[in-house]
């Protein structure tokens, strides 16, 4: 579980959810400008980033309505797990530390799916904001819309880890029968069979 400090951090690096509160704040429309760069933020993020940033702020804007919907609470718990499961991996990527790949990779496998439930989330428990004010229905849509785009981003870039999984396997399997055609070979130096060739 990340403590304040990091959290704090997490928040000011991502920048969505600060740019988001400050929106919020204002109480009145998002400028066309506003509106665009929230939009690009989140689309220039990784698929990881862009999780996070969307749970922080929809915890954020979640929060002020607790009581209000039942659903209110159940969101929050979803976006309090996003930010424990995925926050301090991000931080240590941020700050360069060695990460466990086979876990990272795992970890990754679960994007997807968690972008396709916090569209679902947002949609579901905070529809009655646009009610209330249009400034959070407006940030909803475009943590909804940019959710759903990562989750398709994300699973695009599975595939080709998988591809490249399997292609490595592929090639790791064909060394030992090339190593074992060339040592049963006396003293003549051959080349390495290449597969389908």
């Amino acid at each position: 579980m990340l403590n304040n400090q990091n959290l704090a951090i997490l928040t000011t690096q991502l920048h969505v959810p600060i740019a988001a509160r400050d929106a919020m704040e204002q109480r009145k429309e998002i400028e066309a400008d506003a509106h665009y760069a929230l939009h690009d933020a989140l689309a220039d993020m990784q698929p990881d980033a862009a999780l996070l940033s969307i749970a922080l702020t929809t915890k954020m804007i979640a929060k002020g309505y607790v009581g209000s919907n039942s659903g209110t609470e159940i969101l929050i718990l979803e976006c309090d797990r996003i930010i424990d499961e995925y926050g301090q991996i991000w931080l240590d990527n941020a700050n360069k530390k060695n990460l466990n790949n086979g876990y990272l990779v795992q970890l990754l496998e679960n994007i997807p799916e968690d972008l396709e439930n916090m569209a679902e989330l947002i949609e579901l428990n905070l529809a009655y904001a646009a009610f209330d004010n249009p400034v959070i229905a407006e940030i909803c849509e475009i943590l909804q819309i940019q959710a759903g785009a990562h989750a398709i981003i994300a699973e695009e870039f599975l595939s080709v880890l998988e591809m490249a999984e399997c292609q490595k396997r592929k090639c790791a399997k064909s060394v030992p029968e090339n190593l074992i055609a060339a040592n049963a070979a006396d003293n003549v130096v051959s080349f390495p069979r290449i597969v389908g060739s």
